[in-house]
């Protein structure tokens, strides 16, 4: 799992984002190509779990090419052990694959004490709710043992998908480094080589802005991965930031579920879609899953790799260095044929169609103005039920703002909402959709509403500081 982390709970850790739309690109819908197959691969998946991370997964266990051999869990990655351990379980039983072993590593990094905030990991842990199918109990073996045992017994090399940090397979090969010999490729999402890092929400003697999170947790063990020797494809930043969520694929994902597996990761992007505002959160995991199994989605340079292992501003950083080692990094990538390739495997390989022309929802027609420390709105009061755009527009006076769309529970008012002080939500206000704006910025806070009455909330340094209450605007069939 990648680093902006789903920020599903913007507001301390009881906000719950609901449907933030991404802005996409107007582009004709597409119908998938067949993906490019690697036949019979052996592969062990190594992850921190983390909402993309159950993305990837799923669309391994559905590749009739590829045969999952054993899933292990950094325990010093999002998910704890128990909670990690657990949904790894409860997709294996969903792809009906009970035979594949589960197991958990060491909760620490191999050196030094880097770790994710507390609360990305509590919402990892918790995955918005979401209940998997029971399906037994973990291995009596660690992660480390079991990575050991699945490549020595293989008959054929094993490929290796890292969507966390690297200490469990840092581990296995400082134990045993003639393991490399049996290891096809190891897929790392992970780095950021040309662009800035996504450290953030962690108390830091120097601010960090060259890292990415699940290089950042364990450095030395990046380290020790990298220069193995083992063949390594590197999936850092500068190719993920390059696929964005988009509602669109979300549209296309909720006519297109015809397995358990998709319907898995529907109910998932449902309950946490929050992932979708814009510039918040990428595919990060499930990109490095497709390139194991299609590199045609990508194009790829040698780079000359390390990693910075010493405390301060760049600690976890991913550097070309001389004194690297020559690591294959996916510099580009065909957001369209990635989405493609991935949505159809979740369709076991039928042809899907992704249709990325957004709708115009008549933006303008409903606008919310930040100016100082008050907020007007302006617009009708009667709307129909659907797709809703509001033109928000702020001014300077504050660096952060934020708006939040939200329905009441019955018998609860205007009065009520107006009257509530503090930050944390009430049990009885159903978030609808959050958005935050910069200084002086102008966006479109898109949203889908049902019938009945919706309200605004407007903040400044959200969640700090509430402005103000709008509404009600009642929603018409």
């Amino acid at each position: 799992m990648n680093g902006n982390k789903w920020p599903s709970l913007v507001m301390g850790s009881a906000w719950v984002l609901f449907l933030v739309v991404a802005c996409g690109t107007s582009q004709p819908a597409s119908t998938s190509m067949p993906p490019t197959e690697v036949t019979g691969t052996s592969m062990v998946i190594d992850t921190d779990m983390g909402i993309d991370d159950v993305m990837a997964i799923l669309y391994m266990l559905q590749r009739p090419d590829v045969e999952v051999k054993a899933i292990t869990v950094a325990g010093d990655g999002l998910a704890h052990c128990p909670a990690g351990t657990r949904h790894a379980l409860g997709l294996v039983a969903i792809a009906g694959a009970s035979s594949i072993p589960v197991a958990c590593g060491r909760a620490k990094p191999l050196q030094g004490d880097h770790t994710f905030p507390s609360d990305w990991r509590n919402a990892e842990d918790n995955l918005a709710g979401i209940a998997w199918p029971d399906s037994g109990a973990a291995s009596s073996q660690s992660a480390v043992e079991l990575i050991q045992s699945t490549i020595k017994s293989s008959p054929q090399k094993v490929a290796l998908l890292t969507l966390g940090p690297l200490t469990n397979v840092a581990e296995v090969l400082q134990a045993d480094p003639t393991l490399i010999d049996n290891v096809q490729m190891i897929t790392i999402m992970g780095g950021a080589v040309d662009v800035p890092g996504n450290v953030r929400d962690i108390p830091l003697s120097t601010p960090n802005r060259t890292a990415e999170f699940n290089i950042f947790i364990d450095p030395h063990a990046a380290n020790v991965v990298f220069s193995s020797g083992a063949p390594i494809t590197l999936v850092p930043l500068d190719a993920t930031n390059q696929v964005p969520y988009a509602e669109y694929f979300y549209r296309a994902l909720e006519s297109q579920h015809a397995t358990p597996a998709g319907a898995a990761a529907f109910d998932l992007l449902t309950a946490n879609s929050g992932i979708f505002q814009p510039g918040s959160n990428y595919w990060w995991d499930p990109l490095a899953a497709v390139i194991s199994t299609d590199d045609s989605v990508g194009r790829f340079e040698t780079r000359r790799l390390s990693v910075v292992e010493a405390e301060g501003e760049e600690s976890g950083r991913t550097q070309v260095s001389d004194d690297g080692t020559d690591i294959r990094v996916a510099v580009s990538i065909d957001a369209p044929r990635f989405e493609e390739v991935f949505l159809s495997i979740l369709n076991s390989g039928q042809a899907v169609t992704i249709d990325r022309t957004e709708p115009t929802p008549g933006a303008g027609q409903m606008s919310v103005t930040i100016e100082g420390d008050t907020c007007a709105y302006s617009g009708p009061e009667r709307i129909p039920a659907g797709r809703i755009a509001i033109d928000w527009t702020v001014d300077k006076a504050h660096d952060r703002y934020g708006l939040a769309v939200a329905t009441l529970a019955q018998g609860k008012t205007f009065a009520d909402l107006d009257a509530w002080l503090s930050t944390d939500p009430p049990s009885w206000l159903q978030l609808v959709t959050f958005a935050e704006a910069t200084s002086g910025s102008h966006r479109t806070v898109t949203a889908n509403v049902e019938e009945g009455p919706i309200y605004m909330v407007c903040f400044t340094a959200p969640p700090d500081k509430k402005m103000g209450t709008l509404g009600p605007i009642e929603v018409e069939p």
